[in-house]
Formats: C-alpha cells, structure tokens, sequence
C-alpha cells in the first residue's frame, strides 16, 4: 500500500464522517440559525470539526503504522512517535476546547486559557520555535505565532468554503517545500501535512457554497493548530529552508517563509483588527467586515470571492516554494509579496461596509482623527516601496552578489534614502489624492518625485559619509529607475483593482454589462439618469434595467422607455443576473435598500447617490 491510496482512503473517511455529522446534527436540530453578524441565510448542519477531528486522527494513525512497517529505520531517526504524539495530543486539546465553545459559548477568556494550554503542551514538549540564541525569544515568538494563527483561521471561517479552503492550500505549500526542498529525508510535515490536506479537503466538498454544514470552533480551531504547527520552522519540517550554516539572516528568511504560508489568514486578521480600533471597535465581536465580506460588497458572487482568495493564496504558497528553492533571493521576493498584500489590505479597507454607529472614547476620537488626516497606511506602504526598490538596486547593479562591504552600506544608507523620498513626497503633496483618482499625467509628477528623491538621496548620503566604501552611484540611479516604477504601480494600482473588479461583475450577466436598478422616483432620479446615460466612459459598462418606486413620486413616466415599477414587482418578475442597486431618495433609509437587495440573492452591491454644493470659500 502506498502513500497516495492512503491520502485517497483519508478523503474518503473525512467526506463520509462530515456526511454522517451532517445527518445526525439536522436530526438533533443542532443547526446554526442566521443572524445579522453571520453571512449564510439558512438553518445549517453544526460540528463538522468531529469529522476533520476523527479523520485526521485515524490518518494519523493509519500512517503511523505503515510508515512503521515500510521504513523502521527512517521511522526510529525521525523521532516519529516522538513529534506526533506531541502534535496529537496538542489537536485533541484543541479540539476539546473548541467543541466545548460550540455547545456552551465560553468567554473569550476561557476559550484563549485553553489555546493557551495546548499551545504550552506542545511548546515546552519540543515543537518550539528556534528564533535566536534567547531561549525566552524563542518561546514568545512560538506562542506568537501558534495563538495568532489559531484565531486567524477561525476569524477566516466567516463564509463558506474559505477558512477550509485556504488551509487546504496552505497544507499543499507545506508539503511541497518538504518534497522540494534540499533534505536527506523527507520531513514529517509532508505527511502530516498530506493528512490535514486531505482530511480538510473532505470536509469542504460538503462546506464549499452553498454549505450544507459548518465546521464551528472545533473545526476552526484544530486546523488553524496543525497548520501553525507544520508551518512554523522547527524539526517537525526540517526548519522550511535548509542551511548548511545557521544565522540570524536564515531564522529571518524562515520565518518570512511561514508568514507567507499564511498570508491570507494574517491578511484577514490585520486587516479586520486595524479597522475595527480606527472605528473605537473591540477586534473579537463579530461582523461583516471581514476580507471576504469587503469583496462581496464589491459586487462579487460567494465563488468569485473564493476564487479571488484561493488565487492569492496559491500565488503565496508558490513564492513560498520559490523561497525554498533559491533562499538567496528569498528577501526581494518576500519583499514584493508583502508590498503586494499591503495594497491589497488598504485597498480593501476602502471599500465601504455597513457597520453599527459605535460611540467612542475621547482616545479612540483621537486616534480616529489622526488616522484620517495623516496619509499612515501609504506612508507605510511607501517605506516598504522605498527600502525593497534600494535593495533591489544594488541586487540589480552587482548582478544578484554584492560583497560584505556593498550590503553593510547598502543597509546603513536605507534609513536616509526612505527618510529623503517621503520628504519629497510630502513636498509634492502626493499624498493629498487618491489613489484611484490617478490619471497619465501623474506619471510626470511621479517621475519628478523619483528625480528629486534621489539626488536628495545622494546629496545626504554624501554628506554624512562622504559616500565612502560600499555606496554606488550607479546603484543610486537604478534606484531612481525602480522607485519611479514602484510609485507609478502603487498609485495606479487600485485603478488595476477596481477594473478587475468590474469585469467580474460583468462577467455575471450573460450581455457583459451590470444590471442596474435606481432605487427612488423623486427628481433626482432623472438627474442621475441622464448621468448613466451620458457619461459612457464611467456608466458604460452598466444598463439600466429600470426603476424602483419610491414613496416620493417625483417622476411618474417612465423617461427613455425604462420601466418603473414597485419594488415587490421588480421581485416577481426579475429574470436577469444579480443587480447593481443605487439609491437616489433622501428620505428611504440604507436598511430598506438592503432588506430588498438581499432578496435577490448573493448580496448585490448598493451605493447611494448624492449631490451636494461644497463652500470653496
């Protein structure tokens, strides 16, 4: 029997365990009911975690005992019983605690104790992190990483099909940086890997859209745990990437590796924990603000969301790979894929979401102010842009090697160069726009800001070290070359989102274009009407489909042939896709549009149209 039937053998137990749940939780109505904070509409099958759980232990065992059988030699060396035992007891504990938290709701407390524990079973019994020579360091760093995973991927489980899916992906990266990577033997975390893959896998044939059940916190919570632990680097994986010399650098590298392993899940909890302390929120209530909420708002369906995350991921696992194969580039490259979420997180965190009126402290109104007037999220993401685009110079000017000498200097003068180009950002006042206001004429003021940029750059550095050993003037103009290139894909880049976006959504209907529906017959409506029509160049992709009445009549004929109708007719008789919904009376409230959208299916987009006179003066 070889490895492969067992994986196939475990897909088979898991989607037949998740199957056999299913019936037996329906038959005990232990089902979850919608609510508000929740995306799914219908009464849905609980505690699909009892499937992954039994499916993945009985992997476990089953491919303990041919691997015992098959390669004794290899199972006694690799300390077999020794890592998976720790790692089985760790799942059960886990899994015990989120089972407990789906039948009795413990306190959040409570519920993080018992992470807490699990976590330092497996910790102290030898699946720790070795960050640095401080032991402490080490151990903090692992806690870090195993509790922050655990929640991530419970936070992600908020619409069906993502949470499981991701981690699926995850699981595969794993394995293929095992298989790939330059190992006497293969690690143990292909196979425990292969395991929580496929165990995973079963159970998402039944949670993918429209989910038949859940896996709730005991599903969440085991596979965020076992994924933390083979992703993390430690004996349990051959460390991720193999060195034959350890150093800081390596520790670095492999934990950028992990990090990327986990890009979504970290996307999604930064991104949800960041917006909601801007808004004077508590980051572990519940809600529709989420990663995977902002796309559907943005007029995505549930699968063109999955397939937008899963695509991602999977370009994250890869570079992951790639990190393993050619660990000397593996800073540029994980540099480039950090830039790349970090657009991503702001870019989604400008997407409007309906969220409860919260009141805030005097602190968190502060806090709130000066996010919105200071530029923070595109300064961060400048000195990302800056410092990746300065080492990419100097990789560039000495073809990939620069000595000791070139890479101290190259470190020492990064500070100076971020400092100089936000100084000259700021002195052209290119943080004052937006960034999907960005036209071909920018491109002159960016190159212009790269111009300055630069010699500013030269001119300090010349000052404070008189540009001695290890700094390169032609490393300085390559760098004026790929900042200009960086900034121009930066502020163009949410034009390149919102354009994906859209022919997606056109992709919904089978004529390539957005229905839309106005929502309100006062007269304002004929004005927003004209718009649509004149404008082709923003409202060409959309065809207006017709019009919802209003209480307020203050159009009754229907103008350009388009029909008005009631807004229980337009629900009767709708044929087409899922449409775009704008809303044009004042006096008909968001709640109102959005009870009505929902009926049609699958969260349509809706947007409010105003017009308003702003005091220049």
């Amino acid at each position: 029997m070889s490895v492969s039937i067992i994986f196939v053998g475990i897909l088979l137990l898991s989607f037949l365990c998740t199957w056999g749940v299913q019936k037996v939780t329906l038959r005990f109505g232990w089902v979850a009911q919608p609510k508000a904070d929740r995306w799914h509409k219908t009464p849905t099958a609980l505690h699909g975690g009892v499937a992954i759980f039994i499916a993945f232990l009985l992997g476990i065992a089953i491919l303990t005992f041919w691997f015992s059988q098959s390669s004794p030699e290899l199972f006694v060396s690799q300390k077999w019983f020794h890592h998976l035992g720790i790692l089985v007891i760790g799942a059960t504990l886990i899994f015990v605690v989120g089972l407990l938290d789906d039948i009795y709701h413990l306190q959040p407390g409570v519920k993080l104790l018992g992470q807490l524990i699990a976590v330092s079973l497996v910790i102290l019994l030898g699946l720790e992190y070795r960050f640095s020579s401080l032991h402490w360091l080490d151990i903090l760093v692992s806690y870090l990483w195993f509790v922050g995973i655990i929640n991530a991927v419970n936070l992600l489980d908020n619409m069906d099909g993502v949470s499981s899916g991701i981690v699926i992906i995850g699981s595969i990266g794993v394995c293929l940086m095992g298989i790939f990577g330059d190992y006497e033997s293969i690690p143990q975390s292909v196979y425990v890997g292969g395991v929580l893959c496929f165990s995973v896998f079963g159970f998402w044939l039944l949670n993918k859209p429209p989910a038949r059940i859940f896996m709730g916190d005991s599903g969440s919570l085991l596979i965020g745990f076992v994924f933390a632990a083979i992703s993390v680097p430690s004996e349990l994986n051959g460390y991720l990437i193999p060195a034959e010399a350890e150093s800081i650098s390596d520790n670095i590298l492999r934990l950028f590796a992990s990090i990327t392993l986990a890009a979504i899940p970290i996307l999604d909890t930064s991104l949800v924990t960041v917006t909601r302390l801007m808004r004077g929120q508590s980051p572990s209530v519940g809600g529709k603000d989420h990663s995977t909420h902002r796309l559907a708002e943005s007029g995505l369906t549930h699968w063109q969301t999955l397939k937008i995350l899963y695509l991602v991921s999977a370009v994250c696992v890869s570079v992951a790979v790639f990190m393993t194969l050619y660990p000397g580039f593996g800073y540029l490259i994980f540099a480039i894929v950090f830039i790349g979420m970090l657009m991503i997180a702001v870019y989604l965190a400008s997407v409007r979401i309906q969220v409860a009126p919260i009141k805030k402290e005097g602190w968190q109104q502060l806090v709130t102010s000066i996010t919105y007037r200071v530029p923070l999220l595109k300064m961060v993401v400048d000195v990302v842009l800056i410092g990746a685009s300065f080492y990419l110079s100097y990789l560039l000017r000495f073809d990939f090697r620069p000595d000791e000498s070139l890479t101290l200097a190259m470190l020492e003068a990064i500070p100076v160069v971020v400092m100089c180009c936000l100084a000259v950002n700021f002195l052209f006042r290119i943080y004052e726009f937006s960034w999907r206001s960005a036209v071909f004429q920018d491109v002159f003021n960016f190159a212009t800001v790269a111009c300055v940029g630069t010699i500013l750059s030269i001119a300090t550095a010349t000052l404070f070290s008189s540009f001695g050993i290890g700094y390169s003037r032609g490393a300085y103009v390559i760098f004026g070359i790929v900042y200009f290139i960086a900034l121009c894909g930066s502020r163009f880049s949410f034009r390149f989102m919102d354009e994906i976006l859209l022919r997606l959504r056109m992709q919904q209907s089978p004529d390539g274009q957005i229905p839309l529906l106005i929502y309100g017959t006062t007269k304002e409506t004929k004005f927003f009407l004209d718009e649509v029509l004149s404008d082709k160049e923003i409202w060409g992709k959309y065809k207006v489909k017709g019009i919802v009445r209003s209480l307020e009549l203050g159009i009754q004929n229907a103008p350009r042939g388009i029909q008005i109708k009631s807004s229980e007719e337009w629900l009767n008789e709708w044929q087409g896709s899922r449409p775009e919904i704008i809303l044009v009376d004042d006096d008909v409230p968001n709640q109102v549009v959005q009870e009505f959208g929902e009926k049609f299916g699958d969260h349509p987009r809706i947007r409010r149209y105003t017009r308003k006179l702003i005091d220049i003066s």
